[in-house]
């Protein structure tokens, strides 16, 4: 992968997540900084486990470690908005990350 096509896709995680974000959380409390910075946690690392799985052809199809790693990006986004917002609002930060994580992964299904 190179690195403008990694540069794209995670600009596109940011637009995507951003606008999910914005349309859910109450307004005046969504914070571009905050979904600039989960990514930058979780977006490289599996950006490049799928990489490593994909170049060693480790599976048939890159489909299967796509969706458990999404699923594993969904439980890390929630819980690092919980520890970033650290309000009583564990089930809204887990829908958040949900709806966020769902659209950019259908995202970038489409693009691909």
């Amino acid at each position: 992968m190179s690195l403008n096509i990694y540069l794209i896709s995670f600009i596109l995680t940011i637009l995507s997540e951003s606008f999910i974000a914005e349309t859910i959380v109450p307004s005046g409390q969504f914070q571009l900084k905050i979904i600039v910075l989960v990514n930058l946690v979780t977006h490289p690392i599996m950006s490049f486990i799928l990489l490593v799985i994909y170049i060693n052809n480790i599976f048939e199809t890159i489909l299967l470690p796509l969706v458990l790693l999404e699923i594993l990006v969904i439980l890390l986004e929630w819980k690092l908005l919980n520890f970033v917002y650290r309000e009583n609002k564990n089930i809204f930060n887990l829908k958040l990350s949900l709806g966020m994580n769902l659209v950019s992964l259908l995202l970038g299904l489409v693009i691909i």
